[in-house]
């Protein structure tokens, strides 16, 4: 039988402790959340990788590229991507990107007719009406499903999730003038960013620009199998993390007392039930 579990940390060392191939996708974890309550009450980071790309050729166009685990360039390099992340973006290498927007599960987009709202000077989004899918343009909905399908029967069954709770989520695309800006400056031809789905009181938001992969979260997928002294390293990094979840409402309890920490221990032993919170 698989489990699924979820697991705090950043992304790199959260990720780590998963079996290779089994972290769930934005519209994996929206469906489940319908089934699963306690999904609802975190943060994840997610599989999906988003890959910008300006086509100089015909198009003119800047592209983005949602791409599936198997293709994901930060997960596959994510010591590098880590590093390059902290300075805002990560700058996969030419030959390895293009095979990604060329593979078969990559959908690209053109991401001016999306019709983004701007947010700020580097992302815009636009929001999806649950109640009344029809105001999504045809690229919208192309995005919209591919982030809470995955296919046309679960995404019209989330849709109806997030309607009973009157909620409208937003997805958060970097804004072209913004990717132009940077590939020209650096030189390069594609840049990439890791993916966020917000907690589902927060409206269920979605991230295609998230870059903050050291804040605290959650992976979730079949955790391979390792040492407890690798699950005790994981656990204080995580607990002693100064970079909490980015949304207020949904920060993780920071323990900084041995105390605490013992527990945590037990409960990774076996020896106590519970969660870090009831110490």
């Amino acid at each position: 039988m698989v489990i699924l579990e979820n697991i705090a940390g950043n992304l790199c060392d959260a990720y780590k402790m998963l079996q290779q191939g089994s972290m769930l996708h934005s519209d994996q974890l929206t469906t489940e959340r319908r089934t699963n309550p306690d999904l609802k009450n975190s943060s994840f980071y997610t599989a999906d990788f988003n890959l910008y790309f300006f086509d100089n050729g015909r198009s003119k166009e800047v592209l983005w590229g949602i791409a599936r685990e198997p293709q994901n360039l930060i997960l596959q390099n994510l010591d590098e991507a880590l590093h390059q992340l902290k300075d805002g973006n990560y700058l996969p290498q030419p030959r390895e990107a293009s095979d990604v927007f060329l593979h078969d599960d990559t959908a690209a987009i053109p991401i001016r007719r999306l019709k983004l709202l701007k947010y700020n000077e580097e992302f815009g989004y636009f929001r999806i009406y649950s109640k009344d899918t029809r105001k999504l343009n045809h690229h919208q909905k192309s995005v919209a499903r591919r982030i809470f399908g995955p296919d046309e029967d679960n995404f019209e069954k989330n849709m109806e999730m997030f309607a009973k709770e009157k909620m409208s989520p937003k997805i958060y695309v970097p804004l072209p003038d913004y990717i132009q800006e940077v590939l020209r400056e650096g030189c390069k031809t594609y840049l990439a960013r890791s993916s966020w789905l917000h907690f589902f009181y927060g409206d269920s938001h979605f991230d295609a620009g998230f870059c903050g992969i050291d804040f605290i979260g959650h992976v979730r997928g079949i955790r391979r199998d390792v040492s407890i002294s690798e699950q005790e390293a994981l656990l204080d990094r995580t607990l002693k993390n100064k970079r909490p979840s980015p949304e207020s409402f949904d920060q993780p309890k920071i323990i900084h007392d041995q105390k605490g920490l013992e527990w945590a221990r037990k409960l990774l032993d076996g020896t106590a039930s519970g969660t870090v919170l009831d110490y």
